[in-house]
């Protein structure tokens, strides 16, 4: 028998967490932040002191997977692993509190991503996703007691002590704990099998999977779309759920709303335009995390005669993607950053261009510029004839929508020209029909969507469509579902 259960991604865009169990053998599949559950209590100044307040806040589902140091749990055997399919924070961002004991199996280049994540990421108890130190109590001191004082010297080896001292030392920090990462994309686990498959998303790493169990084949699309780079790649993994026909499809549905999107060359093309007729600085705003999206940018600057400026922080990522694309950093180039970079990866030894060189020769730069470096505006200013590429999904939600007024707000000042273009990382409402007719699936579950997406979902596939609701399980046998 096979139980399925979901714990993060219902009826919201991301934070995925689904637990699925078959003949005793549990694991998990994504282990994602819920950044619209997080933003209701924190944000970028105001964070959690530990992990006791993303428990006691009902962030992380109520499981025996956590690390000891953090919480016990009595009774439930814990998972045997967790499948990541990529390293974007709301697929994997709760694995520094995951127990050591529980493998984590995904692509080779997953864990490049997360292993990059990490180490452009200031050091905290919730950024440590490799490997993690043991909590422990830095004001409990070691005491040491009647330490004799003066001490002898070589001078006056035989001085005899005129009084007695206790002293206190803090605490030696425990040594790291690595966590047991399996690189692979065809895996078992007891009756389990697995199979990854690369997708094309906003990320290079992206894997959708195929779960065999002993009563059911499930599908499981992570995030998904066929309008990108590596669109082959989505459309060999549809092909596989057709030779498979799944029992279960696990599917997102992001943009189910939405018919067409821009693709990566419609985004290079009209750049390409805009850069050839701007008159002086261009910015460029888009996730550092795109690789696809910078190699866009990367043949806009070639091709108007510009070099890309960027961050430390965001050179610092793409260098750990050198194996992958080895001209990754061509062509690139630092501008100063007014803030110290906090980060604990080292930077590639790249050419640091002034702000007075870039005030002296606008025409020759392409400015990667994310919100967070907005006081570069500052630092080049007068900007005439700016202009800013914004290369970003439009807001999802009302935190989204203010900082969104507060780019217009700086651009507006500055006098900057703003065009947006962008391609989603996500598949669109005629793709998702177009998927789930090729595949054929007894049941869907929609997850990383909204409550309305889930509800279009059902009234498409009335008979095979089953809206979830929030830690709701079921149950597997021979082909069946059951509701438990």
């Amino acid at each position: 028998m096979t139980t399925l259960a979901f714990y993060g991604g219902v009826n919201e865009i991301g934070g995925n967490i689904i637990f699925l169990e078959d003949r005793g053998t549990s694991l998990l599949v994504d282990f994602g932040k819920s950044f619209e559950q997080y933003r209701k209590f924190f944000n970028e100044f105001h964070r959690p002191n530990s992990f006791r307040d993303y428990w006691e806040l009902g962030l992380v589902p109520r499981l025996n997977v956590y690390r000891e140091d953090l919480m016990k749990i009595q009774g439930e055997e814990k998972p045997a692993a967790t499948i990541v399919s990529h390293s974007h924070i709301d697929h994997c961002g709760y694995l520094p509190f995951l127990h050591p004991d529980i493998k984590i199996f995904c692509s080779g280049q997953t864990y490049k991503g997360i292993k990059a994540f990490e180490m452009v990421s200031k050091k905290s108890f919730d950024t440590e996703m490799t490997s993690y130190t043991e909590t422990y109590d830095p004001e409990r001191k070691i005491i040491f007691r009647n330490m004799k004082f003066p001490k002898p010297t070589k001078k006056d080896p035989n001085r005899e002590p005129m009084y007695y001292r206790t002293m206190l030392q803090e605490k030696i920090p425990p040594k790291p704990v690595e966590r047991k990462f399996e690189r692979r994309t065809k895996f078992s686990i007891d009756s389990i099998e697995c199979e990854l498959y690369g997708v094309d998303h906003s990320i290079p790493d992206a894997c959708g999977c195929i779960i065999y169990t002993s009563d059911a084949t499930i599908g499981y699309t992570g995030d998904i779309r066929f309008h990108g780079p590596n669109a082959n790649k989505s459309f060999y993994f549809v092909e596989r759920l057709k030779e498979e026909r799944p029992d279960i499809l696990i599917t997102e549905g992001t943009r189910l709303d939405e018919e067409t999107t821009l693709t990566e060359e419609d985004v290079r093309w009209q750049s390409e335009e805009i850069v050839k007729s701007a008159k002086g600085v261009v910015f460029i705003d888009f996730q550092y995390r795109d690789i696809y999206r910078l190699n866009t940018f990367k043949k806009v600057a070639e091709a108007t005669g510009r070099t890309l400026l960027t961050s430390k922080k965001h050179a610092t990522y793409w260098k750990y993607f050198e194996d992958y694309y080895p001209h990754i950093l061509d062509n690139v180039a630092l501008f100063h950053r007014r803030a110290k970079t906090r980060m604990r990866g080292r930077a590639p030894e790249l050419e640091h261009v002034s702000d007075e060189e870039i005030r002296s020769h606008p025409e020759r730069y392409l400015i990667h510029l994310t919100f967070n470096d907005f006081g570069k505006l500052i630092d080049l200013s007068p900007l005439k004839g700016a202009v800013m590429i914004s290369s970003v999904s439009e807001p999802y939600n009302e935190e989204e929508e203010i900082e969104a007024q507060r780019i217009e707000n700086w651009l507006k000042y500055f006098n900057i020209q703003k065009h947006h273009l962008h391609s989603s990382g996500h598949l669109s409402g005629p793709d998702f029909e177009w998927m789930v007719r090729e595949v054929k699936p007894k049941i869907i579950f929609p997850l990383h969507t909204t409550q309305e997406n889930s509800i279009k979902m059902k009234e498409m596939f009335p008979s095979q469509v089953k809206c979830l609701n929030l830690g709701e399980k079921f149950e597997m046998k021979k082909g069946l579902l059951n509701y438990m």
